[in-house]
Formats: structure tokens, sequence, C-alpha cells
């Protein structure tokens, strides 16, 4: 098992997960992270990756894909559910994020990948 942190941007706001992958796994991740990095990210800033990257990794390793999010979320949750909101259900973090909505509205991407430190 390697686990790998991943950028995600929530609203706009950079957050992360670290994802538990199995070895095969990592390494299909990291291939087609080095694999972006050579093609469709090679003249795109760092903070927009995920205009290129979030939707061309999902085309093509979907369960990698949704295996990142599943993790996102779940963290995520954890965090949310020690927090309150007003009634509009839009929640401020002062913490570590801002301006997470209670539904399916928010815009989740994911930005980028980090190897693990050998």
């Amino acid at each position: 098992m390697k686990e790998i942190n991943v950028e995600i941007y929530i609203n706009w706001d950079n957050n992360g997960a670290t994802v538990k992958f199995s070895d095969e796994e990592a390494d299909k991740l990291l291939a087609l992270w080095k694999e972006a990095q050579d093609t469709i990210l090679h003249d795109v800033e760092e903070e927009d990756y995920w205009e290129k990257f979030d939707p061309w990794l999902q085309e093509k390793a979907p369960d990698l894909y949704e295996k990142i999010m599943k993790a996102f979320y779940e963290d995520l949750a954890e965090r949310l559910c020690c927090d309150t909101c007003d009634g509009d259900g839009f929640v401020s973090f002062s913490r570590d994020m801002d301006g997470i909505y209670f539904d399916d509205s928010n815009e989740v991407f994911i930005n980028q990948i980090f190897p693990p430190s050998e």
C-alpha cells in the first residue's frame, strides 16, 4: 500500500486528501500524472492544472478518480460534522476551508498529484 497526497480544489479553495492505493494503483496513478505533466499540463500554470487534469484523469482512469474523490469526501464529511451552518446551507470554516455547501453545488476538482517522497 502507498499513500499519495492529492491537491483538490473545492469552490476554488485549495484542499486535499491523502489516499491509500495498492502498489499497482499507485504506480498507475503516478504514471498517469507523469504523462499529464509531459502532455496536457506542459504549458499550464500549476494553479490551473485542474482545468485540464481533472477531466483527463476522469476519462483515463475513472476507477482511480472515484477512489480519490471518495477519500476526499469521507475526510470532508468527518471535518464537517463538527461545525454548523446558517439557514441557507452555507458553512464557512476559518480553520482550513471557506465556502462549503451541504449539497451538490460545490465545485470540486483534482488539481494535482504529489508523488510520495522516496
